[in-house]
Order: C-alpha cells, then sequence, then structure tokens
C-alpha cells in the first residue's frame, strides 16, 4: 500500500460561541453533539467541516450553550482517489478534534467559569455510519 501524505493543510474558524444561561447549581452532566461535513474543493482539495454544540435542553439541562465550528482544508493531491473519502471522514476528524477541544477549555476557563474539558472521542465509532 503506497503511503499517502498531506502537503498542506489549514484551519479556519467558523463560529466560536458561548452562552451562560445562568442555571443554579447542581449536578449536571455534559451531552456533546458532534456534526461534520466534507467535501472536495477542486480535484485536489479537500474540506471537512467539524461541528460542536453543547445545550441545555429539557432532557440535558447545561448551564452552558457552546458551539464552535472549525473547517480544515487539505491539499490531497497525493492521496489516491479512492482514500480521499476515508481522509476527509476518519482521519481529517481526527486531526481537528484536538483543536475544538483545546477552543472549549480556553474559552470556559477564559470566561472564569469551571473550564469544560471534553473527553477524547473514538472517530470510527462517533461515526460509525460513515456518513456525512
Amino acid at each position: 500500500m503506497e503511503e499517502s501524505t498531506i502537503a498542506n493543510f489549514q484551519i479556519i474558524t467558523n463560529e466560536i460561541s458561548l452562552k451562560n444561561n445562568k442555571l443554579p447549581d447542581g449536578n449536571f452532566s455534559i451531552a456533546p453533539r458532534y456534526t461534520r461535513s466534507i467535501g472536495m474543493i477542486d480535484d485536489n482539495t479537500g474540506f471537512m467541516e467539524l461541528i460542536l454544540e453543547i445545550t441545555n435542553t429539557e432532557e440535558h439541562p447545561f448551564p452552558l450553550e457552546i458551539r464552535v465550528s472549525l473547517t480544515g482544508v487539505f491539499e490531497l493531491s497525493q492521496f489516491p482517489e479512492d482514500q480521499r473519502e476515508y481522509f476527509l471522514k476518519i482521519t481529517a476528524v481526527q486531526i481537528i478534534f484536538p483543536y475544538v477541544r483545546n477552543i472549549v477549555s480556553t474559552l470556559t476557563s477564559s470566561a472564569l467559569m469551571p473550564p469544560i474539558i471534553l473527553p477524547i472521542i473514538d472517530v470510527k465509532r462517533l461515526f460509525s455510519d460513515q456518513s456525512n
């Protein structure tokens, strides 16, 4: 199997938002929701957008609303076409997720709140259906 490399990539911040719901103190469990979308910009450049949302719902009350959206843009000219989709669906998420995780921790601690440290995710299990 031929090894593929990324010649160049960039990360674009689409959105970072934090809202304090001003709930009284209590025990809360975090229920983050992740979505991703992928696509090709041209024959050799692909993108993967990863969105994290933490919301306050009746089922999962949480004192904060957080939304982070980052897009990774990847030069894929060294990748065989049959490996590009897997790269964008799985590997690109593995590359971008630590940035999302860091943003959430930094955002909450900078807002003088207890920092939220997201657990590490298993991308293959999280997006097990391989859908976009």
